[in-house]
């Protein structure tokens, strides 16, 4: 268990790394779902992203 660990990083110092990259995972992989570009696929990534946090800030007041 301390080799997998080791091999992925550290990543229990910072928990919200780890939820930030399964949300970067889940819309990359609906992109791929849904025929985005590749090309384009960085920018739509970052785009959704950040209207995902707009929106939980909103939800959240």
């Amino acid at each position: 268990m301390a080799k997998t660990k080791a091999a992925r990083g550290d990543t229990g110092a910072n928990p919200g790394f780890e939820a930030t990259l399964k949300r970067l995972i889940m819309v990359k992989r609906v992109l791929r779902k849904y025929g985005y570009p590749p090309d384009k696929q960085e920018k739509a990534t970052q785009t959704v992203l950040e209207q995902a946090e707009l929106l939980s800030e909103l939800w959240a007041a």
